[in-house]
C-alpha cells in the first residue's frame, strides 16, 4: 500500500504539473539551478530524456545539492510506473559516478517497495560503505549533498525494518530521520504511514498535518488518513472523516478532487456535482468532474462536449481519452462510432499493456454489434484476474447478447458485490434483475 499511496501523494507530475525536490541542504525553492530542472521535467513527459539529462546535468552543476541527471531521470520514470526505465536510468547514474552513494540508495527502495528484503540490505549495505568513503574524500566532506545522503541512509534502514515487519523500530529510525530533516515533509508522511500500521490513528493524522504544514501541495492531513483508510477497507472510517470535512472552506482543487473521488466512488453523484463546482470555475478537473458525471447519467452528448473541450487542454490524458472514446461508443450514430472505433483502436495501440484500454476497445466493438470480437478481448482479461465491475459488466453484455445467461448472471453478480459505484451500476442492476426473473419464469414453467 505505502507504493502506491505515497508516490501518488508525494508527486503530481502529470496531473498538476508540479514537482517536488527532496530537501538537500539548502533552500529547495533556490533559483539556482530551478528554470533548467523544470526544463528537464518537461523535456522528460515530452519523451526527449536526452534533452531532460542535459537539463539535469546543468541544474546540478549550478546547485550542487540536486541530485545527479541519472537519477533524477530514474525517479520520473518510477513516477510514470516504468520500472524497467527507472533501472537503467539508476545504472546509468552509477557507470557515471561508481561512488556515488544515491542511486543505490534508490534501488535499495525499491526493493523495500517489492519487498525483496535481502537484496534490500544488500543494497543499503553497498550504499552505506560508498557513503561512509564519501564522507572521508576531499569532495564529500564540504558536499551539500552530505546531509541529505546521512538522511538517506536512515531512511532506508527504516525501510528495512519496516520490511523486516518491526514497526516500532522503524518509527524510531524514521523520527530520527525527521530529527535531521525537521522542515521537510516527506519524513512526516513516512512517519504517519508507520503510525498508521500501528494503528496509531490519532498519531497518524497528527504526523499528516505537521507534513502538509512543510508542504502545502500535499493533501490534508485529514484526507491522506482517509485515502488510507479507504485503501484498508475501512469506509465507515473513512466516511465520517470526508463528512466531517466536505465543507472545509480551505481545500486546494487537487484536495476537492480527491473528495470527488470518494463521493463519486460511494454513489454520492450529487454532492460530487457539489464539489466540482466549487473548483476553479473552467478548470481542467472541473470539465473532467462534469463530464464524468455526465455519462455516468446517459448524458452522452453532454459528457463528450466535455471530455472534447478537455482534450483540448490535456490532450495525452490516459482518463480523458477513454471517456470521450466511451461517450461516443453510446451513441447511436454511425459517426460517432466510427469515430469511437478509431479511437479506441488507437488506445489500445497506444497502451498495449492496460486491461483498460483493452476493455475500452472490446465495448466499442460490442456497440458495433461485433460481439464476438468484444468476447475475444475480453476474456484473456478474465483468464488472469484483471476485470474490473465495469469491464465484467462488458463481458456480462456480451454473454447475454449471446444467451448466455449463466456466465452473464455470474459476471454481473461479481460486479455488484463491489459497493464502488461505477457508471455501468445501474444498467448492470438492471439486466441482472431481467436475467433473473427470466431463469425464475423459466423454472415456473419447466414445473
Amino acid at each position: 500500500m505505502r507504493q502506491t499511496f505515497l508516490l501518488r501523494i508525494f508527486f503530481f507530475i502529470a496531473g498538476a504539473g508540479l514537482f517536488f525536490l527532496p530537501a538537500r541542504g539548502g533552500e529547495p525553492d533556490s533559483p539556482a539551478g530551478a528554470a533548467r530542472w523544470t526544463e528537464g521535467v518537461e523535456a522528460f513527459f515530452q519523451g526527449d530524456s536526452e534533452a531532460a539529462y542535459r537539463h539535469f546535468t546543468a541544474a546540478q552543476e549550478e546547485n550542487p545539492s540536486f541530485p545527479p541527471a541519472g537519477v533524477a531521470l530514474a525517479l520520473l520514470a518510477k513516477q510514470r510506473g516504468d520500472l524497467s526505465e527507472t533501472h537503467a536510468f539508476l545504472k546509468r547514474a552509477i557507470d557515471e559516478n561508481p561512488g556515488d552513494p544515491e542511486p543505490w540508495y534508490r534501488l535499495a527502495e525499491i526493493a523495500a517497495e517489492e519487498n525483496r528484503l535481502v537484496e534490500l540490505e544488500l543494497l543499503r549495505g553497498k550504499a552505506d560503505a560508498l557513503l561512509a568513503a564519501f564522507c572521508e574524500s576531499g569532495s564529500g566532506k564540504d558536499s551539500p549533498r552530505l546531509p541529505f545522503l546521512r538522511g538517506e541512509s536512515i531512511s532506508v534502514a527504516s525501510r528495512a525494518l519496516e520490511c523486516a515487519g518491526d514497526l516500532p523500530a522503524a518509527e524510531s529510525k524514521m523520527r530520527e530521520y525527521i530529527g535531521l530533516n525537521p522542515d521537510g515533509a516527506e519524513g512526516y508522511l513516512s512517519l504517519g504511514y508507520l503510525l498508521f500500521r500501528q494503528e496509531k490513528n490519532d498519531e497518524a493524522l497528527e504526523a499528516f498535518a505537521r507534513a502538509k504544514e512543510r508542504n502545502p501541495s500535499l493533501f490534508a492531513g485529514w484526507l491522506t488518513l482517509a485515502s488510507l483508510l479507504e485503501e484498508k477497507g475501512d469506509i465507515e472510517g473513512a466516511g465520517r472523516l470526508f463528512d466531517a470535512h466536505l465543507n472545509d472552506g480551505t481545500l486546494a482543487p487537487h484536495e476537492l478532487s480527491r473528495v470527488a473521488r470518494f463521493l463519486f466512488r460511494r454513489g454520492r453523484l450529487d454532492e460530487t456535482r457539489e464539489m466540482a463546482a466549487r473548483m476553479t470555475p473552467g478548470s481542467l478537473e472541473q470539465i473532467k468532474w462534469d463530464a464524468l458525471l455526465a455519462y455516468s447519467e446517459g448524458d452522452f452528448k453532454t459528457a463528450e462536449s466535455g471530455y472534447r473541450k478537455a482534450l483540448r487542454m490535456a490532450p495525452n490524458d490516459f482518463d480523458l481519452i477513454g471517456g470521450l472514446t466511451l461517450a461516443l461508443a453510446e451513441q447511436e450514430e454511425n459517426a460517432s462510432l466510427t469515430e469511437a472505433f478509431e479511437r479506441a483502436d488507437r488506445f489500445r495501440r497506444r497502451n498495449p499493456n492496460s486491461d483498460e484500454a483493452a476493455a475500452t476497445l472490446a465495448w466499442v466493438e460490442f456497440r458495433r454489434g461485433n460481439a464476438e470480437r468484444a468476447e475475444d478481448i475480453l476474456l484473456p482479461i478474465l483468464d488472469r484476474g484483471g476485470l474490473t465491475p465495469t469491464s465484467a459488466f462488458y463481458l456480462a453484455s456480451v454473454a447475454a447478447s449471446r444467451r448466455q445467461d449463466d456466465l452473464a448472471r455470474q459476471l454481473l453478480t461479481s460486479a455488484l458485490a463491489d459497493t464502488s459505484f461505477f457508471p455501468k451500476r445501474r444498467d448492470a442492476e438492471k439486466i441482472l434483475e431481467s436475467l433473473t426473473r427470466n431463469s425464475e419464469t423459466s423454472e415456473t414453467a419447466k414445473e
